[in-house]
């Protein structure tokens, strides 16, 4: 009888078996944490830690624990810290070279902690662009505040150029110009000279005819006569009308350059010292920065995240545009019946720990192929009655189904959140702080295909301001808008960004402006007044040798006007003799 069941095949089956259990539970989990720190740290460019991570099969699911992802531009800093992470995955997709999450749990989700050791990495890959990559652009509150006291007149003067120099110099170039050329055109001019040669003509003409009888008998030698004479004529009117205009306009010009200290004044005025007109907005100065901060944050992350929101799409760009190279495989994706992304988590359940408490929300469609899955990534997350704050909302949705007409919209409510100690300017010259209040905020933002259109407000309530106490407070810019500002217990604020990522603007205004303008507008205007009558002497000083140089070059002129004048009166005189005859 033939034996059915070879049992020494069967040992060897078992052992292998029993090897393949050992490997799953002693190494699996190893391999599977070494691959997520490896893989992730080569994505963020910055180092990915995971504590623990247990795989399973039935049903399959992967739960991670302690994962510490660094920032790259912080590397004492975790960008995002996730104590438990748990997972189910769909077995089915495996096979498929496709990793799709059903549900996926966060616990203990934190941002911006601190590393004991530092998570910096050198890597090959270049690096996704930030907004620190972008050209650098002035800040849009860019302020300093008015200091009388520093403020030197004829030091300014040696690092300002005036326009007032520039314009004399030009002029004088001109003059010097214009009367080199004349000197040259009075040589092609009738002359005395000329006119002498026509008297002698004349004298000739009376001693051959004998006397006056004579001359009439040679009609056609004194008409030939008058014809040069009054032909030279023409050519002096002419020279001097062109002479006559070249100086108005000379003179036109250096009534411009005797002008131009005025214009000099009144620009380094306003550069140099605040008007009370310029107080129109000094809210800039407290709120502007802040926002600008944190503005420009939030584009560096979009850069980073952008990446990961339209992968797929750039990917087959990449792959339409591709030489294939021989020898060397190429991944295919097949038409099919119903598409999958490659990688894909449907929700997200998490919970958020910040300073003030948890927020619960979730997070769904995140995949970079939106293309495929026809859907946007959302995300909701609220807590309320927080640590400091009576409610906290953020929700959003990131479009990138077609990258070419992306849209994403951020919306945030904060309300009644506990300020305290808040520094307002970090400017030693104004140190303002808020020391106690509340603040409602509201924030509605879209980036649609690259611009930007965001609006901030703001409302404080139950404020209480902290400034210096310096004895000489009282007579100072600083002074005058700390004591406005101890009087205000609410004030609002708005803040409406707009532009593209790599170009924008920020309009900010608040009620604040006007309390802040009548306090300090007289104070202004009694510390300028004085360096207002230094700066004007300081220029005049500079400027009034050179436009008197000007003017004496002008009158110089006078000369060339006057040997015109001369040679006009000479031929004249000389046409007026022969009418006689």
């Amino acid at each position: 009888m033939k034996k059915w069941l070879r049992w020494q095949g069967f040992g060897i089956f078992g052992v292998i078996i029993i090897l393949i259990s050992l490997f799953w539970f002693v190494f699996i989990d190893l391999i599977v944490a070494n691959m997520i720190e490896k893989y992730g740290t080569e994505i963020v460019e910055a180092k990915v830690d995971l504590e623990s991570a247990d795989l399973s099969l039935f049903p399959m699911g992967l739960a991670l624990k302690g994962l510490q992802v660094t920032n790259p531009d912080e590397p004492m800093t975790n960008a995002v810290q996730i104590d438990q992470m748990a997972m189910s995955l769909e077995a089915g997709h495996l096979l498929k070279r496709k990793v799709i999450i059903d549900d996926m749990t966060l616990e203990g989700l934190r941002f911006n902690t601190p590393r004991k050791t530092s998570g910096a990495v050198v890597l090959k890959k270049t690096r996704m662009k930030t907004v620190e990559d972008s050209e650098k652009k002035d800040s849009p509150f860019a302020f300093t505040l008015p200091n009388f006291d520093n403020l030197d007149a004829k030091e300014i003067l040696e690092n300002e150029n005036l326009e007032t120099l520039t314009l004399v110099k030009e002029l004088e170039t001109e003059i010097q110009a214009t009367k080199d050329n004349w000197q040259v055109q009075l040589q092609g001019l009738p002359d005395e000279k000329k006119f002498q040669e026509y008297k002698t003509r004349l004298e000739n003409l009376k001693g051959k005819s004998g006397g006056v009888m004579g001359i009439l008998g040679a009609a056609s030698d004194v008409q030939n006569l008058h014809k040069d004479v009054k032909k030279d004529l023409e050519a002096l009117k002419n020279g001097r009308n062109l002479f006559e205009q070249k100086r108005a306009f000379l003179k036109n010009r250096l009534d411009q350059v005797t002008s131009a200290p005025a214009r000099d004044f009144n620009r380094l005025k306003n550069k140099y010292t605040l008007s009370p007109q310029g107080l129109s907005n000094l809210s800039r100065l407290f709120f502007g920065p802040q926002i600008a901060n944190y503005i420009n944050k939030a584009i560096t992350w979009y850069y980073r995240v952008k990446p990961y929101l339209e992968g797929g799409a750039e990917k087959g760009k990449e792959e339409a545009g591709a030489k294939k190279i021989r020898g060397r495989g190429v991944d295919v994706r097949f038409a099919e019946d119903e598409p999958v992304p490659d990688f894909l988590i449907r929700r997200i359940k998490a919970a958020v720990l910040i300073k003030a408490g948890d927020l619960q929300g979730t997070m769904e469609n995140i995949t970079p192929d939106q293309d495929i899955t026809g859907l946007p990534l959302t995300f909701a997350f609220s807590g309320e009655k927080l640590k400091g704050v009576r409610a906290l909302s953020i929700n959003g949705i990131l479009d990138h189904i077609s990258p070419e007409s992306s849209k994403d919209t951020i919306n945030l409510m904060l309300t009644e959140y506990s300020v305290a100690d808040l520094s307002l300017s970090k400017d030693s010259t104004l140190p303002i702080t808020v020391k106690s209040g509340l603040a409602d905020l509201k924030l509605n933002s879209v980036l649609a295909s690259g611009n930007i259109s965001a609006t901030l407000v703001g409302f404080m309530k139950a404020v209480q301001f902290a400034g210096s106490d310096s004895q000489d407070k009282k007579m100072s810019f600083s002074g005058a808008v700390q004591d406005a500002l101890a009087g205000v217990s609410r004030f609002s604020m708005q803040a409406n960004a707009f532009g593209t990522l790599d170009n924008y603007d920020v309009k900010l205004t608040s009620d604040l402006d006007g309390v802040l303008k009548n306090a300090a507008a007289g104070i202004i205007k009694k510390q300028s007044k004085h360096f207002e009558k230094e700066l004007n002497g300081a220029i005049q000083a500079k400027v009034n040798g050179p436009i008197d140089r000007l003017q004496n070059g002008l009158l110089d002129l006078g000369s060339i006007d006057k040997e015109l004048t001369q040679r006009l009166n000479i031929g004249n005189d000389l046409l007026g003799g022969l009418k006689i005859f």
